[in-house]
């Protein structure tokens, strides 16, 4: 399975939420992100690699219960829903995967942003 779709979507739903409104059309970083949030996930030991591959997929097919689409498939507006519901989940480890992405995420964004 390839979970790109769910990456790019994560980044872009963090990118909204936390750059200026007003970034103008000539700088938009968004798909320098997603590569570099996928480049970290393709970096990783194997042993970290599945344990976040099987948490992002389940992140991404859970929507399907409620929504019935996946993840990545929903507008914007219904993702930051979800990424809220993850980040106040009474596991951790939901809570983990979301705060992963964000902070790769937002790391990213600043970085690219200001060179």
């Amino acid at each position: 399975m390839n979970f790109e779709p769910t990456i790019s979507a994560l980044c872009y739903t963090f990118i909204n939420k936390h750059s200026e409104k007003h970034q103008p059309l000539l700088h938009f970083p968004n798909n320098q992100v997603v590569e570099f949030v996928s480049s970290q996930y393709r970096n990783m030991p194997d042993y970290l690699k599945l344990p976040l591959f099987i948490l992002t997929a389940i992140f991404d097919f859970c929507s399907i219960i409620r929504r019935g689409k996946r993840f990545h498939q929903l507008p914007p507006t219904i993702r930051v829903n979800q990424i809220a519901t993850w980040k106040m989940s009474p596991l951790r480890v939901c809570r983990d995967l979301i705060r992963f992405y964000e902070s790769l995420t937002i790391f990213s964004y600043y970085q690219i942003i200001n060179n």
